[in-house]
């Protein structure tokens, strides 16, 4: 209607196995503890990721105009982490490998991200618009797993923006981010390590996920053009 409008949205993402080609695969382990230590090479390897598919999103959103110069914005967003990503399997091919594959755990929560938004336009034709807007994204990981794969997510965002329609078949846009959340810090052994040394049956590993940081950039700058067919 002349007030109301809304959207539903679906989002997924099939892929074929990832793999390395012409034996160009290969690992480095660093054992500790009892035993010989010291770090093993495994090299000449094929590895394949088995299963690795971006997970589903679906997602649904409305917006409401009081007045034909103010809107109203919500979109609410499921995102399935779960059914792909409780662990990530690498599969090896080759000579000397004390292991045909090994699992990595990722226990990913799903999320259900949602965004808030107030729109206003002046001048003639609605030709500007002021923008502000809010987004919460629940943290899907514990600090113990996280990974350079699936990054732990800005919990909090805030955001103003200014748009401006210099044609009726284009529009442009410039907002100002601000994120708030603290830095995640895996403190003790990360769940990684502990699951390879337990499937080499190694006393440890120590690797560089080990307090390990994820550092955020607070504020941002998102420029945008959209072209109308």
């Amino acid at each position: 209607s002349d007030k109301w409008s809304f959207g539903i949205y679906y989002s997924n993402t099939f892929m074929n196995d990832l793999r390395t080609k012409n034996d160009d695969g290969s690992i480095a382990v660093d054992f500790d503890g009892p035993g010989p230590g010291g770090i093993t090479y495994f090299s000449k390897l094929d590895v394949r990721v088995k299963n690795f598919d971006f997970p589903q999103h679906y997602g649904a959103g409305f917006a409401y105009m009081p007045t034909p110069s103010c809107r109203l914005s919500a979109d609410i967003k499921y995102i399935n982490w779960k059914r792909n990503w409780d662990q990530l399997e690498l599969v090896f091919d080759g000579e000397a490998v004390p292991l045909k594959k090994i699992k990595f755990p990722v226990h990913i929560d799903d999320q259900t991200p949602l965004s808030l938004g107030v729109e206003y336009f002046f001048g003639e034709g609605q030709k500007y618009s002021a923008i502000i807007g809010f987004h919460y994204n629940d943290e899907a990981m514990t600090e113990n797993y996280l990974n350079p794969i699936v990054p732990a997510e800005v919990q909090y965002q805030y955001s103003c923006g200014f748009s401006v329609k210099p044609a009726e078949t284009c529009k442009m846009g410039i907002a100002f981010i601000y994120g708030d959340m603290d830095d995640p810090h895996s403190k003790s052994q990360h769940a990684y390590d502990k699951a390879i040394a337990e499937q080499f049956g190694a006393a440890g590993l120590d690797s560089e996920l080990n307090n390990s940081k994820v550092k955020y950039s607070e504020y941002n700058i998102q420029l945008s053009f959209v072209q109308y067919w």
